[in-house]
């Protein structure tokens, strides 16, 4: 864990020096995965900045929050700077919504079209086994 500190006059400077590549390509030398957890990418700069240096970029979108504009808007600005989104995180989902239960019921009665496996049986009632699609999401982290 490497704190951020007292907040500096100009962070998005601090993040683009010389200095932030420097201590990123150390870390790199010692560990198989650094996670840099940004602050929203609409909101400040940070993430933009950040993002060209990454390996991969997963954005975190809150469920009945995050609007389609905002994640597209998101997704836009990442893509001018070359970053590798390679995913989204669906944060804070009300598992007992009246939709989420529909989804799960469209799952089950419909598992065997998500299987990993084409021929296991799907009438054999083994519905832990069903791959979930994946979804897309606009803060972003870095890894």
């Amino acid at each position: 864990m490497l704190p951020a500190g007292t907040p500096p006059p100009n962070p998005a400077e601090l993040l683009a020096s010389t200095n932030m590549r420097d201590v990123l390509e150390q870390l790199r030398e010692h560990y198989d995965h650094i996670v840099v957890d940004t602050p929203p990418t609409l909101s400040v700069t940070d993430a933009v900045v950040l993002s060209p240096r990454a390996d991969a970029i997963v954005l975190v979108i809150r469920s009945g929050q995050t609007t389609k504009q905002a994640l597209r808007r998101s997704r836009d600005i990442l893509a001018q700077v070359n970053a590798k989104v390679s995913g989204v995180l669906l944060n804070a989902v009300d598992l007992s919504s009246p939709d989420y239960y529909y989804y799960y019921e469209y799952q089950g009665k419909y598992s065997r079209y998500y299987r990993d496996d084409a021929s296991h049986d799907p009438d054999d009632g083994d519905a832990d086994e069903i791959a979930q699609p994946h979804a897309s999401q606009p803060s972003s982290h870095s890894a």
